[in-house]
């Protein structure tokens, strides 16, 4: 990459000014736009070949329509004469390498509280995508002061890439070009054996915690080596006194040994908001202070539980279920549970306590009305009380009637046995009360509306200035179909009609789901999108 000097245009756009930095796979480059008339960063890296080229294209289009305010991402990617190049904006204020062991807690927290936030979001089920390089090189300040997480890293797969493409062309390339610096790296990135997202996702919170510790001290936590040196033993150091005990475990925590062990961005967020509000630290951080946190404990657990072991886990799932539906399943209450001889009780008792099992069961309401709510496109069943009937007016259940029966007095009980004794003829059941009518008439189901009909939850197509894409904004006007679309029309009928390009290029049309579910229209099929 020696070729890239200051003056030439690059891309036949970007006339690049200087070098902001590089590493072993790329350069960042301040230029000036010529053709928008203003200054953006140009991150340009080594070549590829076709299919690196489109593990790029696949990688960098998943993290193209990120938008969080803590996140600063790239506005534009393509690739120039077999270069991939990302554009981003500037921040004129730089990154926090500079200062480096100049952060006081305050400081401190409102970097976790921003950067904590940004990876709550990109890990969230919806993206699931991981940093893979946090350091404070990476750590930009906007005019406001606020801290923006840049500069995603590269996956193993386009790593991959590059050190083919290099060594089909004689290009000497590191074993660790592409990575993380090594003093950002946790534990288990050393071993070169995870790629879950799971584990990604809390390495991710390691190097934020190593990164944050060298904010506030000036270095990083095992120098040089990171993770590789805790592996081999090196506990993890204490912050100076000059910082609370609170975050000095807090940033013990996010350095676990162990992945699971580790908290997650939307808890470092949350535990830095209410510092800020309240000078506080949680107090499982702060209580104890002479016994302070101590890594290991339960990520050792929870390693342990790892589900490599997926047979022994499905077996231990299905006896545990097995015993929770043995514990449900309802008991017997005839008499044949009863204990002792089942000549115990007179046949009038007998035929007395079955018609009191009838009436209990009789006055038991059978019918419930439901009425069907719209909420968002789904519709939710509301028990309603039948209109007519008697509601019992009891607090508690009614008790057993096989027990009510065994704690009668004994001359209850003989003056009800006296009368079968005297006569042999067989004995009528007493009456029972008559059970209330059963309503008949249930409640007619409204017919569910479609979600973009319900209140507040109104879509509508907006053009977003920055990406130069449609995409649909509810009433409050928050984006909730991220802009993606070459073409979109309003909701109708549940649904939109709207198009984008494909990766040949060529614009197809769908069908757009208030969801963001697509289905494509045939093109035999395809109509003006304006006429929806």
């Amino acid at each position: 990459m020696n070729d890239l000097r200051s003056k030439i245009l690059f891309a036949d756009r970007y006339r690049l000014r200087k070098r902001l930095g590089e590493g072993s796979l790329w350069e960042a480059w301040l230029a000036d736009n010529e053709m928008a008339g203003y200054e953006q960063v140009v991150k340009i890296f080594a070549p590829l070949d076709e299919p690196g080229s489109r593990v790029f294209r696949r990688e960098f289009a998943r993290a193209y329509h990120l938008m969080h305010p803590r996140l600063l991402r790239a506005t534009y990617f393509d690739i120039y004469q077999n270069r991939p190049y990302l554009v981003m904006p500037y921040c004129r204020r730089g990154s926090t390498q500079k200062l480096v062991g100049k952060l006081d807690e305050g400081e401190i927290a409102r970097a976790m509280r921003d950067v904590g936030g940004a990876l709550a979001y990109i890990h969230q089920p919806a993206y699931r995508i991981v940093h893979r390089d946090i350091q404070p090189e990476n750590i930009l300040l906007s005019d406001q002061g606020d801290y923006l997480l840049s500069d995603s890293g590269i996956s193993s797969e386009l790593r991959e890439a590059f050190h083919r493409y290099a060594a089909e062309k004689d290009i000497i390339l590191s074993s660790d070009a592409g990575m993380a610096p090594s003093a950002y790296r946790a534990p288990e990135c050393s071993s070169h054996h995870h790629e879950k997202d799971d584990e990604l996702m809390a390495s991710d919170i390691w190097a934020l915690g190593a990164t944050l510790f060298e904010l506030a001290t000036g270095l990083p936590p095992f120098g040089q080596q990171g993770g590789e040196g805790q592996a081999s033993g090196q506990p993890i150091p204490d912050l100076p006194s000059s910082f609370s005990p609170g975050l000095n475990n807090i940033l013990k925590h996010c350095m676990a040994k162990g992945p699971w062990g580790r908290p997650s961005g939307a808890n470092l967020r949350q535990m830095a908001e209410g510092y800020l509000e309240s000078g506080q630290w949680p107090a499982q951080y702060t209580d104890n202070i002479s016994q302070s946190w101590k890594p290991g404990k339960w990520e050792n657990v929870l390693q342990r539980l790892s589900l490599k072991n997926t047979g022994v886990w499905i077996a231990v799932l299905v006896v545990l279920v097995a015993i929770a539906a043995m514990l449900a399943w309802p008991k017997e209450t005839n008499e044949n549970n009863l204990a002792g001889p089942k000549d115990t009780l007179p046949d009038a008792s007998n035929l007395q306590l079955l018609t009191q099992n009838q009436t209990i069961q009789d006055k038991e309401p059978q019918d419930t009305a439901v009425e069907i709510k719209s909420l968002n496109g789904l519709a939710q069943e509301v028990p309603e009380e039948p209109a007519g009937s008697e509601v019992p007016t009891e607090s508690a259940p009614p008790a057993d009637p096989v027990k009510v029966e065994l704690q009668r007095p004994a001359r209850e009980t003989a003056k009800e046995a006296a009368p079968a004794k005297k006569s042999t003829a067989p004995v009528a059941p007493p009456a029972t009360e008559k059970p209330p009518k059963k309503n008949t008439s249930v409640v007619q189901p409204e017919k569910p509306k479609a979600a973009v009909a319900t209140k507040g939850q109104q879509l509508e197509p907006r053009f977003d200035d920055l990406t130069g894409k449609w995409g649909y904004k509810d009433t409050k006007g928050t984006w909730a179909i991220w802009p993606q679309f070459t073409e979109a029309a309003p909701f109708k009928d549940g649904r939109a009609k709207v198009a984008k390009k494909g990766s040949d290029g060529e614009l197809n049309s769908y069908y757009l789901d208030p969801k963001g579910g697509l289905i494509l229209i045939p093109k035999r099929d395809t109509v003006d999108i304006s006429n929806n």
